[in-house]
């Protein structure tokens, strides 16, 4: 940091390092009008030093000055804006909900899901149930907004999550009961692709359907447990808006997250 230097340290430091001539040369013993012009000429030469001195100094002042760091604010209009569903503070900073852990006991899994989500337990009529043992779908849509289910397929952008007696079927032989999956089922114009993967630590079977023409597609998710298979489910459909912040990584982030007991 260049240091602040006052004008009376900058008038002492010019004037005692001005050079003169010998006192007996500038000093006048008598009046006379070349005595009188020498020592105005001197005294207008260690004017014009000072001056140019100080305004070197200030010269320099204003440097360091323009290197200073200056705090510039937001305006109103102009604040970061936060992706949903992050929301902004009245400051500026953007704060995210907390994700939550849900846990199903009974059926022993459990995921994290984004904190604006919840889930909805599905009720099912005894005489329909035909094996299905328990269903949640988890939305990022308002109460008001979630649009109940009536089959085995949950609006776009939900998570549906399944659980079946397997009644003795492979995971393979569960994901034909979906759509063109079974390929000894004419598909008419449906496509099914089938993988395997992991998820939750043990093995799956993943498939997706789509249908010709249809911007939709259903990805499914096998997991055999012991005497039942649990499904996990969601759809994409980009003629349907999907709640504020949600995407198809959000749905595989949810997937991601499973553990089993």
């Amino acid at each position: 940091m260049l240091p602040e230097l006052s004008i009376e340290r900058v008038f002492r430091r010019e004037i005692d390092t001005l050079p003169v001539p010998p006192e007996r040369s500038w000093v006048p013993t008598e009046r006379g009008a070349h005595s009188v012009a020498l020592s105005a000429a001197v005294i207008a030469g260690a004017a014009l030093l000072v001056i140019a001195a100080v305004s070197s100094v200030l010269d320099v002042s204003d440097a360091a000055s323009a290197q200073r760091p200056r705090l510039i604010g937001f305006p109103p209009n102009a604040l970061p804006r936060c992706t949903p569903p992050a929301t902004q503070t009245p400051s500026g900073r953007c704060v995210a909900p907390v994700p939550i852990a849900y846990r199903n006991q009974a059926y022993g899994y459990n995921l994290v899901i984004p904190g604006e989500w919840h889930d909805v337990q599905i009720q099912i009529p005894p005489q329909r149930a035909g094996g299905l043992l328990d269903r949640q779908v988890f939305t990022g849509r308002a109460a008001s907004d979630w649009l109940m289910v009536t089959d085995t397929t949950a609006a776009a952008w939900d998570l549906d999550v399944q659980v079946w007696d397997r009644r003795g079927l492979s995971a393979t032989e569960w994901s034909y009961t979906l759509g063109p999956c079974d390929h000894a089922v004419v598909s008419f114009g449906g496509h099914c692709q089938s993988t395997t993967g992991r998820v939750g630590g043990v093995d799956a079977i993943i498939t997706t359907v789509a249908v010709g023409g249809n911007p939709a597609y259903t990805v499914s998710y096998y997991i055999e447990r012991g005497d039942r298979i649990l499904i996990l489910r969601y759809v994409i459909n980009t003629n349907a808006a999907p709640p504020a912040g949600v995407n198809e990584e959000t749905l595989q982030r949810i997937v991601a997250s499973l553990g089993l007991d």
